[in-house]
């Protein structure tokens, strides 16, 4: 059975979930569907992107020209629509508009995490330059690295909010692009769930590495923010109570016992089951918890 993951935070069984529950409104449900189909195609073009990267590496040669020191960072405004990238905002880091100022900040500090601490240039480890679009769609519920760029919705501010309030998931959306630049795996089994897996654990070392966290004080979650009326995380990195899990994501969990091979992309970093042997976090990320095991939530 071949089974696929995608670039967005918000996984496609969640979405669902949601779309089908009928304890929420009309208008909230249909937000969800169209998210749904939006991101059908954006996968698409995410697809064609990788496809690019893969037969351009294999033609790559030595670089010609100087590499800067650091990427350029740029964030333009959808201003509702879905037109990518959008108009480009002048000077974001003074911007009037705190999605532009903050994703630019955050944008910017990926970067020198990056760099500091991983010895990369950007996504790419070339200088690529850090492209951003705000403000994506009406009610739109996810954040998508689409092969190119990052993009980040609103939300429909009564289930999500923004999705660039959190760096953890700017930190994990724009370590696709690493992978896409480096591992080039595909989002399909296994690899597709070693590709979310990747940008999960990245994203939460970002959020420490920024808070100087230890892995011991960090809580490993995913997104616990996103809901505007839950503390609920989208996924975790560690085993996390029950309580703590959103339903719809509970629920959305596949029965990876009689799928193989399969993978997790809901309230967990994914791992396919078949590399599900205990993958613990270093020991003092460990300290007080009864059973952490691999980047699966129990």
């Amino acid at each position: 059975m071949l089974m696929c993951c995608t670039c967005q935070i918000v996984p496609k069984a969640a979405l669902e979930r949601f779309a089908r529950d009928r304890s929420l409104s009309a208008e909230q449900r249909k937000n969800f569907a169209d998210t749904i189909k939006i991101d059908a195609e954006l996968r698409k073009l995410r697809t064609q992107a990788s496809k690019l990267t893969r037969v351009a590496s294999l033609m790559a040669t030595a670089a010609v020209a100087p590499v800067a020191a650091a990427p350029a960072v740029t964030v333009f405004n959808c201003n509702h629509g879905q037109t990518l990238p959008g108009a480009q905002v002048p000077n974001p880091a003074t911007s009037p508009d705190v999605t532009a100022k903050h994703v630019f900040a955050e944008t910017t500090s990926v970067a020198a995490f990056y760099s500091q601490v991983f010895g990369r240039n950007s996504v790419d480890g070339a200088g690529m330059t850090l492209m951003s679009s705000i403000h994506y769609g009406m009610n739109y519920n996810n954040a998508f690295w689409n092969g190119s760029q990052m993009t980040y919705g609103d939300g429909d501010g009564s289930i999500f909010v923004d999705f660039s309030k959190g760096n953890d998931v700017i930190g994990h959306e724009l370590t696709h692009g690493v992978t896409q630049h480096s591992l080039q795996l595909s989002y399909t089994n296994e690899a597709g769930g070693l590709n979310e897996s990747m940008s999960d654990c990245f994203g939460s070392m970002f959020r420490q590495w920024e808070a100087k966290q230890n892995v011991n004080q960090a809580d490993w979650l995913i997104a616990s923010w996103a809901r505007r009326r839950s503390r609920r995380a989208l996924r975790a990195c560690v085993t996390w109570p029950v309580r703590r899990q959103s339903t719809a994501l509970r629920r959305s969990r596949p029965n990876f016992r009689n799928t193989s091979p399969a993978w997790i992309h809901t309230r967990a970093a994914v791992f396919p089951t078949s590399l599900s042997t205990p993958l613990r976090k270093p020991s003092a990320a460990t300290a007080g918890t009864k059973s952490a095991r691999s980047g699966i939530s129990p």
